[in-house]
């Protein structure tokens, strides 16, 4: 039996949401509009995760539509990311979330450090 690539992000999303407390939901596509990754994860911090489910095996067929608007997300800064089972999916989600966590502290690391300067003169 195959596996659906509707059931790994079914899956994929509700582990995100329940087990890791990241909220997604799915990209809206107005228009007929196609390419899009089919989810956005909202990434503590601001950073947000868009991924592109695939069926297993199938990682590697993305349309050339689809590359076309991923190559201009990343070209804008964006993390897209192509994932064809749930374990690795929530994987990439659980290290966006500690890679979030950990530019969270050094920024205020810095914060602090100049608001103490300021405070001083």
């Amino acid at each position: 039996m195959k596996v659906l690539e509707s059931k790994i992000e079914r899956d994929a999303c509700g582990d995100a949401l329940h087990k890791l407390r990241v909220p997604n939901m799915k990209m809206l596509h107005t228009g007929g509009e196609t390419g899009w990754p089919d989810r956005i994860f909202f990434i503590e911090g601001g950073r947000p995760l868009l991924v592109e489910f695939k069926r297993p095996g199938e990682k590697d067929d993305t349309s050339p539509r689809q590359e076309y608007i991923h190559s201009i997300l990343r070209e804008l800064g964006y993390d897209v990311q192509v994932h064809d089972n749930e374990d690795e999916a929530l994987e990439a989600v659980r290290a966006a979330k500690v890679e979030a966590a950990r530019l969270s502290k050094a920024s205020r690391k810095v914060r602090s450090r100049k608001a103490g300067r300021r405070a001083a003169t």
